[in-house]
Order: C-alpha cells, then structure tokens, then sequence
C-alpha cells in the first residue's frame, strides 16, 4: 500500500490504529464501468476528512 500510496493511485488514504487505508482510483473506476438492468452503477464514497487533506 505504501508504494500505490507513492504512486498516488489513492483518491484519499489515512493511517488509523496503525492501520493504512485508503480508496483506489482503480476499485472507483471498477464501479463507475460497470451497468446493471438499470443502467450504469454509481460509485458513492464515504471518505475521511483525514484521508482527504493527505
């Protein structure tokens, strides 16, 4: 994660307890390309203020 973290492949990402996370560029892509019955799929994010300023 600390490489893609580097690469700038994260959207936002935060360490908590110690812990890294973040979201991908990719897995929102993966989302937004996909379509069901209905049409297209939307990719709605519920981010951390932290991950955000980093």
């Amino acid at each position: 994660m600390e490489a893609m973290k580097t690469r700038g492949d994260f959207i936002e990402n935060a360490e908590f307890s110690g812990n890294l996370y973040g979201t991908s560029f990719a897995a929102v892509e993966a989302v937004a390309s996909t379509e069901n019955e209905g049409g297209k799929v939307v990719c709605i994010l519920d981010i951390d203020a932290q991950g955000v300023r980093q």
